[in-house]
């Protein structure tokens, strides 16, 4: 399964429906529909520009202006709403929705014209955060406890992300904190990772048994990691008894999965390119936007239990770790 990519927009994590203002955009570049589309006339890019939950948005090439609310921007998603107070279509309502991804936006708009329209058209549409510059969601910052569990009112999708951004610090103990959070509440990529720390012994002693239920669960929701963490341990039998038929029908289940991943990671680069370079030029030719770097969790960790073969039938081979091509971590050993 594939994860959202690494750098996400921080939420208050405690159960509000509002952000908090600090963690918003200031300003996004956005498009919707095919407006942006060179030649489409549709108008081109919007910049809508934000003081907390209140934002202003500009169309020039349509001349709209609209009032912006944000309702809910939080890891799982978003809530935008919009009311046009100039242009050629004053009282146009939409309802932005969509996710986050690193310095990305993207998802479907529904607009509706009271007294004109008697249907409610769909589209899609993405936005760049321009500003604040760098812009990226999760705050390294947020402590991981045993006491904090029970006030973390997060996904286990963002207790994931946030175990990736401490392995990216290095600090081993506040991943770990963040997996066993995000793997109690049945996210894959978390109890894939968390069998990999588990059966590696990072930053813990090994535990084959606890690595092999996490890695279990994990598999059987299709996470590569947890399919390739399977293969090693029928094959080795930690954990659980030898069983090379197991391991060869795990290996091959992630080499599958893997492949998957890198394809559909390989597409979403080339969609997101795209529309970064629509975008741009339909403002101005000269300007540019943020980088849209399409780093998935799963490149952190990819190679972490590979084996570099495509049958899955010898899972002891030496692998190169992501960032760390020397191995220093052990990530990667067999």
């Amino acid at each position: 399964m594939r994860h959202p990519l690494f750098h996400f927009l921080l939420y208050s994590g405690l159960g509000c429906t509002l952000a908090s203002a600090q963690n918003l955009p200031t300003k996004l570049l956005e498009c919707e529909g095919g407006q942006c589309i060179p030649g489409s006339g549709g108008g081109g890019s919007g910049t809508w520009t934000f003081d907390g939950h209140e934002g202003h948005a500009q169309w020039p090439g349509s001349g709209a202006v609209a009032n912006l609310t944000i309702e809910r921007f939080d890891f799982d998603g978003i809530l935008i709403r919009r009311v046009d107070i100039a242009g050629r279509t004053p009282g146009i309502t939409a309802v932005y929705t969509g996710k986050v991804e690193g310095n990305r936006i993207e998802g479907h708009v529904t607009w509706s014209w009271p007294g004109h329209w008697n249907r409610s058209p769909t589209s899609t549409w993405y936005a760049i955060v321009q500003q604040p510059a760098n812009y990226a969601f999760l705050d390294p910052d947020v402590p991981c406890t045993q006491s904090s569990a029970s006030g973390f009112g997060g996904s286990g999708a963002e207790a994931a992300a946030r175990a990736v951004q401490a392995i990216e610090a290095k600090n081993q103990h506040k991943a770990l904190c963040w997996l066993r959070m995000g793997a109690t509440r049945g996210d894959a990529a978390a109890e894939g990772m968390l069998a990999v720390f588990l059966y590696k012994g990072l930053g813990i002693p090994p535990d084959y048994p606890q690595a092999f239920t996490f890695a279990k669960r994990a598999a059987n929701q299709g996470n590569y990691l947890g399919e390739r963490c399977l293969s090693l341990m029928y094959a080795n039998g930690q954990g659980v008894a030898k069983d090379p038929l197991q391991a060869q029908f795990w290996g091959r289940k992630a080499d599958k999965d893997k492949s998957a991943v890198l394809l559909a990671e390989q597409q979403t680069e080339e969609r997101q390119r795209n529309q970064l370079a629509q975008a741009q030029q339909s403002r101005h030719p000269s300007q540019n936007g943020q980088s849209v770097g399409a780093l998935l969790m799963l490149g952190l960790i990819l190679g972490a239990m590979e084996d570099g073969t495509t049958t899955g039938q010898n899972p002891h081979s030496s692998v190169v770790c992501p960032g760390d091509p020397n191995n220093h971590t052990g990530l990667c050993n067999d």
